[in-house]
């Protein structure tokens, strides 16, 4: 046998005996350590040179985190104060909407001298229009008396109303 045959069938020898194996276990083992040294040297570089742990990062995530909390129930909050400001809003506007047909309605009626009590009975329009068209139908058929001259009768309170009882004071009677 050659000396390389010899080599080889010494290695296979041992092989079987398990000495290289524990060689070769001892080796891996050792190769592993030098890995992990190697990684830990370059997580504890990347450390520095970013100077971020771990524990920076996660306060980083939580403290995002209750701002996305925050935000979210903020933005529930004004979708909420949103429908209620609309609620308000067209109720307020319908109240004011009421107030001023009402202002109208009287302003009409001391127009034609229509009186409070056939205001709210016969002035029932939802319109400036509609309602001066009632307050004319109204004042067209209401009957006119003449209002009194106060130049006529007593005007010094001593009774006298007549011309015959004036003409009979100034005479003395």
């Amino acid at each position: 046998m050659s000396t390389e045959n010899t080599e080889a069938h010494d290695a296979l020898n041992t092989m079987l005996n398990g000495e290289e194996s524990n060689e070769v276990e001892t080796q891996e083992t050792e190769t592993t350590e030098e890995v992990t040294e190697e990684n830990e040297v370059a997580e504890t570089e990347e450390t520095d040179d970013n100077k971020f742990t771990k524990e920076y990062v996660e306060g980083l995530r939580k403290e995002a985190a209750k701002h996305r909390v925050d935000a979210k129930e903020t933005k529930e909050a004004l979708e909420e104060l949103k429908k209620t400001s609309k609620a308000e809003l067209a109720e307020k506007t319908k109240a004011i909407e009421e107030a001023n047909l009402a202002l109208t309605r009287y302003k009409i009626a001391a127009k034609y001298s229509v009186s409070e009590e056939h205001t709210e009975l016969f002035l029932t329009g939802s319109d400036e229009e509609t309602l001066e068209k009632q307050a004319a139908a109204l004042n067209e058929r209401t009957v006119k008396t003449p209002k009194p001259d106060r130049a006529q009768g007593n005007r010094n309170g001593n009774g006298a109303t007549s011309n015959a009882e004036l003409f009979a004071n100034a005479l003395g009677f």
